[in-house]
């Protein structure tokens, strides 16, 4: 149990953290007027609530794979060149897995990489760099998409044990992809749902996993039979005549959620089909409000982003500690699959996104659009 659950079990850690913090600031006020407290007593108590905001805010921490061993493990991260890719990248390589950063720009990812690496070398001096790779990965083009696995599969095919489709956006004005696919949707869903369908068959004759990174803002999407999918956003039927950014990444995380439920379900009929025991299994992970560069087109400017970003540390996750669950679902014996997690444990989604027949009529619909790429008749083909 962590300190955010004895505090107010139920909630986001991060808004207990703040629940907590103006708690705090109103016992600071009540020791100064009413009880006439000396400035030392006061700074004393202030010290001690500020560390327990930001222990409450923490959330949830996978404290059971410190002893995880990862050699001979691969472990494709997708946006892992910055914020929760990079951090889940470190954490893991510390296990001695075969880490693949696949980013869209390959001045960051090479950047990211050998950062990461000097801070492995200078924790053990015997780790190698040749466990660390680098690919370009464009999530923005079904096109590249499938060009990278193609380049995978020319170059060894190996099989992927774990798959941590990490990399999205948030807050992007309204735009289209060379797919003619609302950009939102097209990066955090059509994107990574293309790669791990072309993907599944390394993935599972290892029996690896598959981490879909979703949000809590799946929650915020309602009346989901008005989403057209095979539409993507390209007509807006909501109630709003203008694109809103922060509907579209809700409509995307829901779509993580029915994709990573609706691949699980399909995986689950295929080992009934076969009489398979083992196979490919699938999470959904709710990292937390963490202080990433994901804010970037929320908060255009590049000089003030730092100074309002700094305070909200206080009550928001680092990128180590959003990477928990994420660490928690990739390597924990005890991860269900097909469930949804935050703080390192299952937890509850929304009503709209226990639709199942939503998820599978998403699932048939993205399948559609990456026909061309497919290019199968049957899910079952995927496997064989």
């Amino acid at each position: 149990m962590g300190y955010y659950e004895l505090f107010y079990p139920g909630k986001q850690p991060e808004i207990q953290s703040i629940i907590f913090f103006i708690l705090v600031i109103l016992y600071e006020l009540l020791l100064y007027f009413y009880y006439r407290s000396s400035w030392f007593t006061i700074l004393c108590y202030l010290v001690v609530g500020l560390f327990l905001t930001k222990k409450i805010g923490k959330g949830g921490v996978c404290r059971k794979h410190s002893n995880r061993d990862l050699t001979g493990k691969t472990i494709l991260i997708t946006g892992a060149n910055s914020g929760l890719g990079k951090a889940t990248a470190e954490i893991l390589a510390n296990f001695n897995g075969k880490i693949i950063f696949a980013c869209r720009n390959k001045g960051r990812g090479e950047e990211a990489l050998e950062d990461v690496y000097k801070k492995l070398k200078k924790r053990n001096s015997n780790y190698k760099k040749e466990n660390l790779e680098l690919r370009i990965l464009n999530l923005g083009s079904l096109k590249d998409v499938k060009k990278f696995v193609d380049e995978w599969k020319e170059d060894g095919d190996r099989s992927i044990d774990i798959l941590i489709n990490n990399a999205g956006c948030l807050g992007l004005p309204y735009s289209e992809t060379v797919d003619e696919i609302e950009s939102t949707f097209a990066i955090n869903h059509m994107g990574p749902f293309l790669l791990t369908l072309l993907l599944l068959k390394n993935i599972n004759r290892v029996n690896g996993r598959i981490v879909n990174l979703s949000s809590i803002a799946h929650s915020w999407v309602h009346n989901v039979e008005k989403v057209d999918w095979k539409k993507l956003w390209n007509e807006c039927k909501f109630t709003t005549k203008s694109f809103d950014p922060s509907l579209a990444y809700g409509i995307s995380k829901l779509a993580n959620v029915y994709f990573t439920r609706h691949l699980h379900k399909l995986l689950f009929e295929y080992k009934l089909k076969y009489k398979n025991e083992s196979g490919a299994t699938t999470y959904v992970v709710h990292p937390g409000v963490v202080v990433t560069n994901i804010a970037r087109n929320i908060i255009k400017n590049d000089t003030l982003r730092p100074y309002l970003q700094s305070p909200a540390l206080l009550f928001m996750k680092t990128p180590s500690e959003g990477s928990q669950t994420t660490i928690y679902c990739a390597t924990h014996p005890d991860a269900l699959s097909g469930n949804y997690y935050a703080d390192c444990k299952i937890h509850p989604i929304s009503d709209e996104a226990q639709n199942d027949e939503q998820a599978e009529r998403l699932f048939s619909s993205s399948m559609s659009l990456c026909s061309d790429y497919l290019q199968i008749d049957s899910f079952d083909e995927l496997l064989e």
